[in-house]
């Protein structure tokens, strides 16, 4: 029997930044989004369930992160379909640190997004 192959696949996009913290910047200001440091955090596993289900897709994880780009809170936004791989990219990825967002080279308190696809081959 051929095994099967797992691929998982990660992008970080800038979330908006918060309302309840928006600060008057001049319009040249410098503005670099916080992102995933993957260094710090193991890879999600493929939930067994979900290789015998065949289950894929791609879910989509907010995260509040602080000054010095520790989660503080994640959640899924958008679901890949399946909670099982929700949840399995939620727990790993939270526990990942963050590059913090900078605003003209001073770090600040933000939000980023995760998506993150599971894709079975084979």
């Amino acid at each position: 029997m051929e095994a099967r192959r797992e691929r998982a696949e990660a992008k970080v996009a800038p979330a908006p930044p918060r309302e309840e913290k928006v600060a008057k910047v001049s319009a040249n200001a410098v503005r670099v989004p916080a992102s995933v440091d993957w260094s710090t955090c193991d890879k999600p596993r493929y939930p067994r369930a979900a290789v015998r289900l065949k289950q894929e897709g791609t879910v989509t994880l907010a995260f509040s992160l602080s000054a010095s780009g520790e989660v503080l809170d994640g959640r899924v936004q958008e679901s890949s379909g399946t909670s099982r791989l929700d949840n399995a990219a939620l727990e790993a990825i939270v526990k990942c640190q963050f590059t913090p967002e900078t605003l003209d080279g001073r770090a600040q308190p933000s939000t980023a997004l995760v998506r993150f696809g599971w894709r079975l081959n084979g």
